[in-house]
């Protein structure tokens, strides 16, 4: 493989990472609730971005692109639907 494929496999990850989080969260957001998820979704995001920041290999880096990319779709799927229910709330 060449460098570019691999940088764009690298990147591509985070992705992936965020689509088994947004699916993870239609089990986990109705058993724990949407606050958890979201605050659980931070956590595991801000694991990732460790694990990024401090990767001194590829296969490193790359679980750390994915676990970011969990915490992400935890969020990104939960916050969507928190919004508009406080919007209801707030137009009474």
């Amino acid at each position: 493989m060449n460098d570019s494929t691999i940088q764009g496999t690298v990147v591509s990850l985070y992705e992936i990472g965020c689509l088994m989080g947004a699916l993870a969260t239609m089990r986990f957001g109705d058993q724990f609730g949407r606050r958890k998820v979201i605050f659980v979704g931070a956590i595991v995001m801000t694991i990732g971005a460790t694990l990024q920041c401090t990767s001194f290999s590829l296969a490193q880096l790359i679980v750390g692109r994915i676990v970011t990319g969990i915490g992400n779709g935890f969020i990104t799927s939960t916050v969507s639907g928190t919004a508009s229910c406080y919007l209801l709330l707030a137009l009474g």
